[in-house]
């Protein structure tokens, strides 16, 4: 079952283009973070950057992260919008179901769903007694463990989930201290709990938080001379050298209510939220030790965000079943400070100030109407109306070219931001038909928009506008052999228009509008159990991108002695960046029973032919493979199991980010090959 239109249905019944993967499906692929998902789903790209996410769906995305900055794919959690893609869900210990909808999802969703989106589902509590518990050790001296347990009775119940991990040692090294880097330590708490007073009225309050310390990696890019020259070997490509270790601190939670009261002939229901999140994060952005040219960058950062949603959605006793809603939503986020010094921009110190408010309100409605008992009709429309308001100031101090710093007196200030106000209607328009009781077909339009807003490091930008997707597609749906094989397919045209271009080369990001583009593909995905013991999943994602107008594209062109310099150039006919052609999956899971238990083999493989990072075409990441496997045994009732698991089993070498900046091409890598063993208890 799926939510994609706000209401449990049948993943085939809905005519949308969805990925669905339940709990178990995760923890047999081996998908244990949103980082993952593209082993299961391979329209989307996940660039997992310490505690930031950012995803893309058929190549539409957002690059860069900061207060107002918000991605072009959605993420919720339990019905509730995550604004900032700063810890927005720890480890998958308690997942029930994640669901990726492509395409605009402007209507239901709303703010932010130009891509499409990602919703995750969390285990509810049950009235019976029960969790189970999970202890793990992976190479690197990796220790994690897990846990979720809950009970209660028909009226009350609660759970509690937990996941804990602990990287001892990095999957890199700083030539220049010595110190292993590039690791990862987090915990993460979530509870629930249920009342239902009547079977007519319930209300689930949820909790979470989650913690982590992390040591996020930027080295040079293959073939890449930083500014100031390479300094000492780098043997291994993951490794960095730079004056000081990075680190990154993030701690990050929520509450939420939801309350609904079945009327009868519709369903009222209600989502109080609010989050909070604070991230730290300190690194050498010069790429190399040269005391001539170090960069430091400290980045503190915090964000509070508060919604309120009403949702009235009727039964599905006549010919026209609708969602009705109201949705308002509020962030104060805040760079406190970023900080940016060392030589290579002595005789300066800059530290940036920022603040930003966004408030959003919506209303919505969608209905579905039976033309006949084979064909039905859908049509929605949200009106939304966002106002930011932004402060952005750079104070610069007199420093001289000593290492450590030693602040000298204020020598000027730099101030920006403004005010901005949007209203936008969004729309979806469907039509589909059952061919027979197994095959639906269906053509849709999509409309769904961006929000504008202020570059947050950058006080003479100007506010960029909201970017707009026309999102046109044709699908269908199957059942076959007697329900043996699902096969789903979707085709897809996209009018991308005014899109919102993030700019890194100056050394702060920089958004402004400059593009419009086209793409379009196909998507593939079948799951065949072939018996009872062997089930076979397949997928495949085509897609072919293009700017159609882009006079004013970053060009990035190396500098001989080391470094990058920069200008402008028409990027017409180029393709959009992070948007392979082809990505693949295969994956198998066999079943071998026997006396003393149940014994598994899970396998999949994943191909993706490689993408541009950037408009200019120059950095690409080659194709690449991944291949994961595990093998499980399951004792005779159920209660504890042991696997064996390995991820990246072909030491694959790839890009989560890729880019250019003054001080040289950057790299950050995928974690390597790792592998370990765990032990669950059921109960």
């Amino acid at each position: 079952m799926v939510t994609a239109q706000r209401r449990s249905e049948n993943l085939q019944d809905v005519p949308i283009s969805i990925t669905a993967i339940s709990g178990g499906d995760l923890a047999a692929s081996g998908v244990n973070s949103a980082a993952d998902l593209p082993l299961l789903a391979p329209s989307l790209s996940v660039a997992a950057s310490g505690s930031y996410i950012q995803p893309r769906l058929r190549g539409v995305g957002t690059l860069g992260n900061g207060p107002g900055i918000e991605n072009a794919v959605a993420l919720y959690v339990d019905g509730v919008y995550i604004a900032q893609p700063i810890g927005g869900v720890s480890d998958f210990s308690n997942i029930r179901s994640v669901e990726v909808i492509n395409g605009p999802q402007g209507t239901l969703f709303g703010r932010n769903a130009t891509g499409g989106l990602i919703q995750i589902r969390t285990m509810d509590p049950s009235p019976d007694l029960g969790g189970n518990f999970a202890i793990v050790y992976a190479n690197y001296d990796t220790v994690s463990a897990s846990g979720y347990f809950t009970g209660g009775s028909d009226i009350v119940a609660a759970d509690f989930a937990f996941d804990f991990s602990h990287q001892s040692d990095g999957y890199a090294k700083n030539i220049f201290t010595g110190t292993r880097i590039d690791y990862k330590r987090s915990l993460g708490l979530r509870s629930k709990i249920k009342f239902a007073p009547s079977d007519d009225l319930s209300f689930v309050l949820a909790a979470n938080y989650q913690r982590s310390r992390y040591s996020p990696v930027f080295t040079s890019a293959p073939g890449t001379t930083p500014l100031g020259g390479a300094g000492p070997e780098i043997r291994d490509r993951r490794d960095m050298n730079g004056t000081y270790d990075p680190y990154g601190r993030l701690q990050a939670g929520g509450v939420s209510l939801t309350a609904e009261y079945d009327m009868g002939f519709a369903t009222l229901q209600s989502i109080s939220a609010y989050r909070s999140s604070k991230n730290e994060i300190s690194f050498n952005g010069g790429l190399t030790p040269n005391s001539n040219v170090v960069s430091n960058l400290e980045i503190s950062e915090e964000h509070n965000q508060y919604s309120q949603e009403f949702q009235l959605s009727s039964d599905n006793s006549g010919p026209l079943t609708w969602t009705a809603g109201a949705y308002f939503f509020s962030e104060k986020s805040k760079y406190d400070p970023v900080e940016l010094y060392g030589p290579f921009y002595a005789p300066i110190r800059i530290t940036i100030n920022t603040k930003n408010h966004t408030k959003s309100q919506a209303v919505y409605g969608q209905g579905t109407y039976k033309i006949t008992d084979t064909t039905r009709l859908t049509a929605g429309l949200r009106y939304s109306w966002e106002q930011r308001d932004a402060d952005i100031l750079w104070t610069l101090r007199a420093v001289g070219q000593s290492i450590p710093i030693i602040d000298g007196p204020v020598v000027g200030t730099v101030s920006g931001g403004g005010k901005l106000s949007t209203r936008a209607l969004t729309a979806r328009l469907s039509l589909d038909h059952d061919f027979s009781d197994d095959i639906l077909g269906y053509a849709s339009y999509n409309r769904g928009f961006k929000s504008g807003g202020f570059s947050p490091g950058n006080p003479n930008a100007p506010a960029y506008e909201p970017e707009t997707i026309n999102a046109y597609e044709v699908g269908i749906k199957s059942s076959l052999f007697d329900r043996r094989l699902r096969f789903n397919a979707s085709a897809f045209y996209y009018d991308y228009s005014n899109i919102q271009v993030q700019d890194l080369n100056g050394g702060v990001l920089s958004i402004y509008n400059g593009a419009k583009a086209r793409l379009y593909g196909l998507d593939l995905d079948a799951d065949w159990l072939v018996s009872s013991r062997l089930k076979v999943h397949a997928s495949l994602a085509l897609l072919h991108s293009e700017y159609l107008d882009f006079d004013t594209a970053v060009l990035s062109t190396p500098i001989p002695g080391g470094g990058t310099a920069f200008g402008t150039f028409d990027a017409k006919g180029n393709e959009l960046p992070v948007a392979p052609d082809l990505v693949g999956t295969v994956g198998l899971d066999y079943r071998i029973p026997s006396s003393v238990g149940e014994f598994k083999l899970n396998g999949t493989y994943t191909y993706n032919d490689g993408f541009f990072a950037e408009a200019d075409e120059r950095l690409r990441q080659k194709a690449y493979h991944m291949v994961n496997a595990q093998i499980s045994w399951t004792s005779p009732d159920e209660s504890y199991e042991v696997m064996l698991f390995g991820r990246n089993l072909a030491n694959e070498d790839y890009a989560v980010l890729l880019y250019s900046q003054i001080q040289g091409d950057a790299i950050q890598y995928a974690p390597p090959r790792t592998y370990g063993v765990s032990v669950k208890f059921n109960f």
